[in-house]
């Protein structure tokens, strides 16, 4: 055993014993500076660095300043990892993948968790002033390949296209809304009985009040249809057997603006005219 001791105020204080495996400082230790704050202080104009290197696989972590910022990491080609409680919490590859909560993350950021009674992740911004959620970008595309998807039960439940469709049981939305089920359903439901659910389908025409609505009147139990295109020949048209998608072909019925109904006719001139 060695003990190394310094003359602080006439007074000598141990600072350094040596034994025959260990070396224990008492006090602030300085390389680079002999007035050091913390327990261990390096001090060097050109980044300063500690280093650790493991011989065996030839791994070599760091932690440097430079350039007005600080850097921790691998300088070898291995994976960096954040431990608390003794257990990995955070992996970043040495490809760039990083993974929370799963030391081999499949995608460039993945979050892995199992929690019964919270959500695994979530984005918060507590701004009162206009504050924005999340943004999710790619580079420019029309194609039908997902930008945003939910994966559950081993499938996709929900995607955004990269051309703005979106597809509800389909990754490849054909529609800006696709849904696919077994049996498919679509409920709208308002949660205050004084008001009315509406479905809504407009034009970008310059009449900004060109086009359509079916509505539920909760007040008496009524279904309506109706247009609001604001001139007589707005019509109402029933089709069937139609060859294609908003097919014009097997026209049945129509109800024209002024409130006459043909059968088998285009354009009934009295209030019911069948052909």
């Amino acid at each position: 055993k060695m003990v190394f001791y310094v003359k602080d105020n006439n007074t000598l204080a141990e600072r350094l014993t040596l034994t025959g495996s260990e070396a224990v400082f008492t006090g602030n230790v300085g390389i680079g500076t002999a007035s050091p704050d913390y327990n261990l202080e390096i001090e060097n104009a050109s980044s300063p660095t500690i280093a650790t290197k493991d011989t065996t696989n030839n791994v070599i972590t760091k932690m440097f300043s430079a350039n007005s910022q600080g850097f921790i990491g691998t300088e070898s080609n291995h994976d960096l990892r954040v431990r608390t409680n003794n257990t990995d919490k955070i992996t970043i590859q040495s490809g760039g993948k990083v993974g929370i909560g799963t030391t081999s993350p499949s995608s460039k950021f993945t979050v892995s968790g199992s929690d019964a009674s919270n959500w695994i992740s979530r984005i918060e911004n507590t701004s009162s002033s206009n504050p924005q959620g999340l943004v999710v970008s790619i580079g420019a595309q029309t194609s039908a390949y997902a930008t945003f998807g939910v994966y559950s039960d081993s499938a996709y439940q929900f995607v955004v296209g990269g051309d703005g469709n979106v597809g509800i049981g389909t990754i490849s939305p054909d529609y800006t809304l696709d849904i696919s089920a077994t049996t498919p359903s679509l409920t709208l439901q308002t949660l205050a009985n004084a008001n009315d659910p509406v479905i809504t389908l407009k034009s970008n025409g310059p009449i900004t009040s060109e086009g359509g609505q079916i509505w539920y009147r909760n007040s008496i139990g009524s279904l309506h249809l109706s247009t609001t295109y604001p001139a007589t020949q707005s019509a109402i048209v029933f089709h069937t057997g139609t060859s294609t998608d908003q097919g014009t072909n097997n026209e049945r019925m129509r109800i024209t603006g002024d409130g006459n109904v043909g059968i088998g006719n285009t354009n009934p001139l009295a209030k019911l005219q069948i052909t």
